[in-house]
């Protein structure tokens, strides 16, 4: 289906775009900490949580390499701080 094949196209180009800028953030200029300032946007508006837990077409062996290398690059960048945005405080009463 036609339809089926552009939004894997998007999904692929999406995780592969969120990947490179996910490799690329580091402190060692000033045009990195502006992408790290763009990957903390991102993170911390449950961006990122919704890519992780989107559903995407598995049987596309093409997205399932795509979206291995996508939470290995986001895995390689956490730290005490940036883990804190994958987490979901719930409060018990």
């Amino acid at each position: 289906m036609l339809l089926e094949s552009n939004l894997d196209e998007i999904h692929i180009q999406i995780l592969q775009t969120i990947s490179i800028l996910i490799q690329n953030v580091s402190d060692s200029n000033q045009l990195c900490k502006v992408f790290g300032l763009v990957l903390v946007y991102i993170m911390s508006h449950r961006t990122m949580n919704k890519i992780i837990g989107y559903s995407y077409n598995f049987d596309n062996d093409e997205i399932v390499n795509y979206f291995i290398a996508f939470l290995k690059s986001l895995a390689v960048r956490l730290d005490d701080e940036s883990i804190k945005f994958f987490f979901n405080e719930v409060i018990l009463i």
